[in-house]
């Protein structure tokens, strides 16, 4: 009996934070987000520092995934069209040292990386398409179906609102 109280309760608890992504603003969900993949980035492979942030533009998802290595930051940006996701396929999948929460691209996604150097000089190449735009953050992070939800709903508030809507 005690086993199914607790299992109802945490069908409670996960039903009641599903309901809280679809229920927040754009703003408030892009903030949750972004606090979200700050509080979880990870330590690759290579010792290096590695945080994910999403922006929004005019019809446009950018993410950012940073890497810090003796205080250099060597950041990819990938673009793609709010229009060119499908959030029906938007998952999370581990991959061994970290999680990433690919978005759903339908087509190309623009890549640039761009090199901060410790002494503030920046260098930028763009860099071939890929069809793969994703997240990354720690392994085994408790909120990863939350933050996955949250994406979902982020993309499509964008895609409604004026500021961000494709024209």
């Amino acid at each position: 009996m005690r086993r199914l109280v607790l299992a109802g309760l945490g069908l409670v608890v996960l039903t009641a934070a599903g309901a809280s992504a679809q229920d927040r603003p754009l703003d408030e969900t892009l903030a949750y987000v972004n606090g979200a993949l700050e509080q979880h980035s990870y330590v690759d492979h290579d010792g290096q520092p590695t945080v994910s942030q999403v922006k929004l533009e005019k019809g446009i998802l950018v993410v950012e995934v940073t890497k810090t290595k003796s205080g250099n930051k060597f950041t990819n940006v990938y673009e793609v069209g709010l229009d060119d996701l499908d959030i029906t396929r938007v998952k999370a999948n581990n991959r061994g040292g970290f999680t990433a929460i690919s978005l759903g691209a339908k087509g190309d996604v623009g890549v640039r990386l761009v090199c901060t150097m410790a002494n503030g000089i920046v260098h930028g190449w763009d860099l071939p398409d890929t069809k793969e735009i994703s997240v990354e953050l720690a392994p085994d992070v408790p909120e990863v179906r939350e933050l996955t939800r949250a994406l979902v709903d982020l993309i499509a508030q964008a895609r409604k609102d004026a500021r961000y809507a494709p024209a």
